[in-house]
């Protein structure tokens, strides 16, 4: 039987022999951020229908296709789309591409998403650093059989999101410095109801989203910022 270890392998190298050499930062584009494939404008791109052990992305606005190029001396890999745990698809398979970025070096991996507001002095169109992250989708990536490749068995979450990570992106925001606030990730895909919103304020989140949780505590688990 083929482990998870075995298939990030495989995926790995199919990314390395596609062109993903030695990226020195990841960046998930979630949803409305395709428009950041500009980035790489002309750069070689992998279809995920291409790649091993990833399925297709099916929701609007998640492109499926890995990215790589070079943006002012910085190797950059875009995964541009995700999948998510509602589209039918277990923990391993939401986290692998992101596990084999890891396998293949990168340190350090930008998340992104659009998610709801909770705290009131949030606007839509508002960007917001995630400091920390409650987990309520009733699962995570280190379910299971024990792979040691993938992390130990209890990983440390205390600082999931790097502050030194966040506090280059706040000075880099043409916006002046950003707020940061914890994320709230819900298993969806219905929007959460009012009675919903006022625990997750209760709860302490700052904003709720269907995403990132899983992605953020994988590259936890593998040291990556």
């Amino acid at each position: 039987m083929t482990t998870e270890t075995e298939r990030v392998e495989i995926l790995a190298e199919a990314l390395d022999k596609g062109g993903v050499k030695d990226p020195d930062v990841g960046v998930v584009l979630g949803s409305g951020l395709a428009p950041l494939e500009e980035l790489l404008a002309g750069a070689s791109a992998l279809p995920y229908d291409d790649l091993p052990g990833i399925p297709p992305p099916t929701v609007e606005g998640h492109g499926g296709k890995v990215l790589f190029g070079e943006r002012k001396g910085v190797r950059l890999a875009l995964l541009c789309g995700r999948i998510h745990l509602y589209e039918g698809h277990a923990p391993a398979d939401v986290v692998r591409l992101v596990r084999a970025l890891a396998f293949l070096g990168c340190p350090l991996v930008v998340l992104t998403n659009a998610a709801g507001g909770v705290r009131e002095d949030l606007e839509a169109g508002d960007l917001m650093l995630i400091r920390d992250q409650v987990n309520l989708q009733g699962r995570n990536p280190f379910f299971g059989p024990l792979e040691t490749r993938l992390g130990p068995r209890f990983p440390d979450m205390t600082e999931i999101y790097d502050p030194e990570v966040r506090k280059l992106l706040s000075a880099a925001s043409p916006q002046g410095p950003l707020p940061e606030g914890v994320y709230l990730g819900n298993l969806g895909p219905a929007y959460e109801t009012p009675a919903e919103i006022a625990m997750a304020r209760a709860l302490g989140a700052d904003a709720v989203g269907m995403s990132t949780v899983q992605e953020a505590a994988a590259l936890s688990a593998l040291g990556v910022r």
